[in-house]
């Protein structure tokens, strides 16, 4: 992750969400590699993100505390929200970089009064964790719904980064709700198929399209 001051080019990003930049403090420009951890849950959360560019997965530990379980995408909006509003000091889940991803970061200790008193902002932040809550929604009813093949192909679809399709499998068999050696088979069907080709890099996607018709797009 890089550092960088924020410049004026970024103001009317502060401005969508009803901040001024005169009014926080020690703000900064973060820039994420793609695949690197944003947050960690259960790590405290020093900065309140706003999504310049990129995009990034959300995901929570399950049980077991080794499989990440996906929660929803994310390519705009906050990162911090559901803690800023209930007075969290740890990151209540896990945020990925699929892309390389731009965010205005807000140290919270120095700015936490300025952001709870700003009642345009709370209520930008209440209507961006009700579009949340809706997209979780969404991603629990399609897990019953849809079968694992469909899970699959839409969950590559949606973390391929320039057409590669790079991640870890047992994260990815959790996120999908499959086993392991079921997961292998689809992809190995998915390769038979002609829609994935296996590289050293990860898999590429050679037939985006057919693989988004059996997604749950």
């Amino acid at each position: 992750m890089n550092r960088n001051e924020l410049t004026e080019e970024y103001l009317p990003i502060l401005q969508k969400w009803q901040l001024k930049s005169q009014e926080l403090k020690d703000c900064q420009i973060f820039i994420f590699n793609p695949r690197e951890r944003i947050v960690t849950e259960d790590e405290e959360i020093n900065h309140f993100l706003l999504m310049v560019s990129g995009r990034a997965k959300v995901c929570n530990f399950a049980s077991n505390g080794k499989n990440l379980i996906l929660g929803y995408y994310i390519s705009a909006g906050l990162i911090g929200d559901v803690e800023l509003m209930t007075h969290q000091k740890t990151a209540t889940s896990t945020i990925v970089s699929i892309s390389e991803c731009i965010c205005i970061a807000i140290p919270i200790k120095q700015n936490y009064q300025i952001l709870r008193n700003n009642l345009q902002f709370i209520n930008a932040l209440a209507e961006e964790l009700a579009k949340k809550l809706n997209e979780n929604s969404h991603n629990y009813f399609a897990s019953a719904v849809y079968s694992g093949e469909a899970r699959l192909a839409y969950y590559i679809l949606e973390n391929a980064y320039k057409n590669y399709f790079q991640d870890n499998l047992r994260d990815v068999a959790g996120s999908v709700g499959l086993s392991y050696r079921h997961l292998f088979r689809i992809l190995n069907h998915f390769i038979d198929e002609g829609l994935l080709e296996k590289k050293d890099e990860g898999y590429f996607i050679k037939e985006a399209a057919i693989l988004k018709e059996k997604s749950m797009a």
